[in-house]
């Protein structure tokens, strides 16, 4: 009350407190970031070991299993993710929400440290990563020319990657598509057999001429010098020059068994890009960074070195893809929508109050509690994006409802003839109660939401903070501002008995709108005269439509995470046989390239061989594997789904029938894994795997999937050489000494460095390359009476197959199943489908849980009805406290199950099902279906406290509120509108929360009008007859007469 009166006699006052606070919120607006999802710290570390040779089962033994022991104890661990592939073990460690990712890396480290003697004593010392949730990929640019691959992609690394992880909130440049250069001496091993000489030979003579220390100081009268030894290699030329041996009494120089060669270290991967061979940067912003300031800094980076002529000649830059455009048009048409919704509720309130200054007031409190709440934003640290606008977003149509009901009731003062000033504070204050109830609601069931602790849910923190803000700021908007532009802008009635006003152009223009409303009154009017006189009809029907949602819809309609959204993206994955080699691969992919150039939709395609996405249980680099990124025209220059477009390249690629393909798009929250990733765990490999056959081979004529795959690949043909210990001995020889031949016979061995400036390159000694199995056969580690003997003298040489990868899941070996919903089907339909399948398909003693998208479902909508329950008691509590009743809210709940079941009946009318989103839409609907009914009970309650019998009460409560109720109704469904309608990009996130809220608010706001009344006629007594049964003393405290209950 103080509010509106002090508003009233103090204007200027307050009007430059409110000046004082847009101000603030203009200020403070430029500070606010652009980003596409709010930060949120995921404590994840990531611990690697490299063992060089290992197969994967014998990495699983040696290292991986002793490392899940040494950290399991651990406190926090919510999952241990192990995968061990070839010469290396991965460990990943998720924590759980809220601990500290510092203090657990650690006692990581600390638990590691007392078990590195247990480790293999080949194996490498264990390194420890944290992995930051919000360093994401945020640009991708490519670098091709006229010269080598190996070219490109040395000074890619050496040069280009330095200038673009200078760029403030870079955080890490990865260079693909090569390898890094060295100094390779390849022997020719027919001549150095014919020699005499081995590749050890060779290896110790570099590695004994190659010497650069420091060897201390002289020190003379006043000062010292330092001494060092200089005995590099300076050329090639003195490589070629070094002496490696005698033949016949000759010397045996280099260059008479090897070639000096500039050149790339054996290459595993390739890029391209739009067909060219290329070098390709994927940059990647720091945690904490911006990410748009951070694009803008790459791409101004990069125009600086394209415009200043700093690549050599025959190189060029080419931008491919950023994320950058696609959060700021997302954060764009957020806007457009929020302005639309604006404009689209001053329209139809404009058709309701018929004169522009009236119009004016209420519309003023939007614009300025939005511009108000970017103050609260700088404060919390929140940026625009998609959580915080959808908040705004949603938050249009609510925020000018606490005015509508202000205004609302000054008209009826002045109506009464009052004056201005007098109207304007005494309509303000009878409402303050209902309008505090209202607004408040829309506070306390965010309460909950802010408390929320899950991956998903801390990300919603800031869609509730903003909402609450925005919230309290139009609260006190609308008893401020609202009664002060009353008394400026609006006029005192005219006395009864007066000559009537002249009727203005807009009330004649507006004459059929007010004819058409009338109609609509008198109807509303028969109608819940109809409603107090059948109740119990009413409510039947009421609870018959209820069920059929509850039992028949509310299945159908399922649940699913959080929708795609369509960012012009598609990822090709190929995985050919483990025994393919990178060459063969590679014609491979670029063959499908060319089979997709005929697609109008691609704007772009890049071809990445070698490596590609992956998520957990799947290799992610291997030369039998690649993947083509395409970039698409925008979803609104074509008519096509992004999943058409998916389906197209499928039927496209249908030919390669020896390669397993899988389709992505890049998920909202970052990666593009499968959607459905189950876990089938258990003790035997064997028995995971035929499980997982059944699986595969059932779930396709399921219809429910598409994209199918798993962590099973056919194991990789591996050659084992056994040294003949024997046979060793007798010729003086070590099995090291073998293992050194063999090693410089394929992959070399690196003998030290060679510096050229400022930069320092590996010297690695190996054979010439050669193809096939000959190559280990006919090599000559030894030589006994003059003749060289062969490798199969001294070791067995033997061939089996061995897993490519071997995986682990909570210390369990586990077989992963990946899958993509098939268009329609929801997420949880479909993994409650496929564990099912996987269940039956193991046997006792095997289990079976989902991971990924599906567990982030299941622990997010386990939390959000703790939520729903939580917010609906808080305004229970809320309404009680402010009616000073216990009963009366009990009536105006009821409206929160209306709301729900509206929800699912306009979703299951769309054909989307409940996602995350849609039950954050469902926790805000909470607060503003009781809205209504909130009016109804209050005007009721101050007519029975007047005189009026509590049936007559109620039914003329229904029929005064109803125009407030039909505006606010209207205003808070048309702000949601854009939202929920939008066809922009990001809208999918935004659609996906303002449908079903849209559909609720309609369908509740609708239904209260009836069930609210029906159900007060049938419990609450009528005062008008005489009083039948005893228990009627208890329900007349609902009529706000009892003696025990204030109205």
């Amino acid at each position: 009350m103080f509010l509106s009166r002090w508003s009233v006699q103090r204007p200027i006052a307050m009007t430059a407190l409110i000046i004082v606070l847009v101000m603030i919120g203009i200020s403070l607006y430029p500070r606010i970031s652009i980003d596409l999802l709010p930060n949120m710290e995921i404590p994840t570390v990531l611990v690697r070991c490299e063992y060089q040779g290992a197969s994967p089962t014998e990495i699983e033994v040696e290292i991986v299993k002793r490392i899940e022991d040494a950290v399991s104890s651990l406190d926090g661990i919510k999952h241990i993710t192990s995968m061990s592939i070839e010469d290396e073990a991965r460990i990943q460690l998720e924590f759980n929400m809220g601990t500290d990712v510092d203090v657990a890396a650690t006692d990581i480290r600390e638990a590691l440290n007392r078990i590195r003697e247990d480790l293999p004593d080949g194996a490498n010392e264990p390194t420890i990563r944290k992995i930051d949730t919000n360093a994401t990929t945020v640009a991708q640019v490519f670098l091709v020319g006229d010269r080598t691959q190996d070219d490109l992609y040395d000074y890619a690394d050496d040069v280009i990657a330095d200038r673009f992880s200078s760029v403030p909130g870079v955080g890490e440049v990865r260079v693909y598509g090569a390898n890094e250069m060295q100094i390779h001496v390849l022997l020719d091993r027919e001549k150095l057999t014919a020699m005499n000489l081995s590749i050890n030979d060779v290896v110790a003579k570099l590695e004994q001429n190659n010497v650069r220390e420091p060897l201390g100081r002289i020190q003379f009268d006043k000062g010292e010098k330092n001494v060092t030894f200089d005995g590099d290699f300076k050329d090639f030329e003195q490589i070629r020059a070094l002496e490696v041996g005698k033949f016949k009494n000759k010397r045996v120089y280099l260059r008479d068994v090897a070639e000096v060669k500039f050149m790339s270290r054996e290459v595993r991967s390739k890029a391209y890009v739009n067909g060219q061979p290329a070098a390709r940067f994927r940059i990647v912003k720091k945690g904490e960074a911006n990410a748009i300031e951070v694009i803008n800094g790459i791409r101004q980076r990069f125009d600086a070195m394209v415009k200043n002529g700093e690549l050599p000649t025959g190189m060029e830059l080419v931008w491919f893809t950023d994320s950058g455009a696609f959060i700021q048009a997302s954060v764009d048409d957020a806007w457009s929508s929020i302005v639309t919704g604006i404009i689209l509720t001053a329209v139809l309130l404009f058709l309701f109050l018929h004169e522009p200054k009236s119009t004016f007031i209420v519309m003023i409190s939007m614009p300025i509690s939005v511009v108000v709440t970017f103050a609260v934003m700088a404060y919390f640290n929140y940026s625009f994006n998609i959580m915080t606008l959808l908040s705004l977003g949603c938050s249009v149509g609510v925020l000018v409802t606490n005015s509508i009901v202000v205004i609302e009731n000054i008209f009826k003062h002045l109506d009464r003839g009052e004056p201005i000033k007098t109207a304007a504070e005494r309509g303000t204050g009878e409402v303050i109660a209902a309008v505090s109830a209202s607004a408040l609601t829309n506070v306390v069931v965010f309460v909950p939401v802010m408390m929320m602790t899950t991956r998903i849910g801390s990300m919603m923190v800031p869609f509730a903070g903003v909402m609450v803000g925005a919230t309290l700021v139009s609260l006190f908007i609308s008893f401020t501002l609202t009664p002060i532009l009353a008394c400026v802008l609006l006029k005192r009635k005219k006395k009864r008995g007066s000559a009537p006003e002249k009727r203005s152009w807009l009330q004649t223009m507006f004459l059929p709108w007010d004819m058409g409303y009338d109609w609509l009154c008198r109807k509303f009017d028969r109608s819940i005269e109809w409603t107090a006189r059948h109740p119990k009809s009413l409510m039947l029907t009421v609870l018959a439509l209820a069920a059929g949602v509850s039992f028949w819809i509310v299945p159908q309609v399922g649940l699913s995470f959080l929708p795609f959204c369509d960012q012009g993206e598609i990822r090709i994955k190929f995985e050919f046989p483990t025994n393919y080699n990178l060459d063969t691969t590679d014609r491979l992919i670029r063959e499908a390239a060319d089979h997709l150039k005929k697609f109008d939709f691609i704007r772009g395609m890049s071809i990445s061989v070698g490596d590609s996405d992956g998520g957990s249980g799947q290799v992610s680099s291997a030369v039998y594997m690649g993947q083509i990124t395409l970039r698409t025209t925008d979803k609104f220059e074509r008519e096509e789904t992004i999943y058409d477009l998916q389906a197209q390249l499928r039927k496209e690629l249908s030919y390669l029938d020896n390669c397993r393909i899988t389709l992505s798009i890049p998920a909202t929250f970052g990666g593009s894994g499968a959607e459905i990733r189950c876990v089938m765990n258990g003790t035997d490999l064997d028995v995971l795997e035929n499980a997982e056959m059944q699986v595969m081979e059932k779930l396709p004529a399921m219809g429910l999937t598409r994209d199918l795959d798993s962590s099973r690949r056919e194991r990789k043909p591996n050659i084992n050489i056994t040294p003949r210990r024997t046979v060793l001995q007798n010729l003086g020889m070590s099995a090291n000494e073998l293992y050194e031949y063999l090693l410089g016979s394929l992959d070399g061995i690196e003998v030290g460095d060679y510096r050229d400036g400022a930069r320092t390159f590996d010297i690695r000694v190996k054979n010439q390359k050669e193809y096939g199995e000959a190559q280990l056969r006919q090599a000559a580690p030894a030589v006994k009476d003059n003749n060289p003997l062969g490798a199969e003298a001294l070791a067995e040489i033997t061939e089996d197959a061995r897993p490519v990868v071997v995986n682990r899941y909570d210390k369990v070996r586990t077989m992963w199943l990946y899958a993509n919903t098939a268009p329609g089907a929801a997420l949880g339909t479909v993994s409650e489908a496929i564990g099912k399948l996987a269940q039956e398909s193991l046997p006792p003693g095997y289990g079976v849980r989902m991971s990924g998208n599906v567990e982030l479902m299941n622990e997010t909508a386990r939390e959000f009805m703790q939520v729903i329950v939580l917010a609906t008691i808080l305004t229970y509590l809320l309404i009680a406290a402010i009616m000073e009743s216990w009963t009366r809210p009990f009536l105006i709940m009821f409206t929160v199950p209306l709301g729900f079941l509206g929800m699912y009946a306009t979703l299951w009318a769309a054909g989307m099902s409940m996602s995350m989103m849609g039950l954050l839409g469902g926790v805000m609907m909470i607060g503003i279906v009781v809205n209504n009914a909130i009016l109804i009970m209050d005007e009721c309650a101050a007519l029975v406290k007047s005189g009026v019998t509590t049936h007559k009460a109620m039914l003329l409560a229904t029929q005064s509120k109803f125009r407030p109720i039909v505006m606010t109704s209207i205003a808070s469904v048309a702000g949601m509108l854009p939202m929920a309608f939008g066809t922009g990009l990001g809208s999918e996130l935004r659609s996906s929360c303002g449908m079903g809220v849209v559909g609720g608010l309609t369908i509740a706001s609708l239904l209260t009008l009836y069930v609210i009344p029906a159900l007060y006629f049938i419990f609450v007594h009528d005062t008008a007859k005489p009083r039948r049964r005893w228990f009627h003393r208890l329900l007349l405290r609902l009529s706000g007469r009892g003696k025990r209950c204030k109205a």
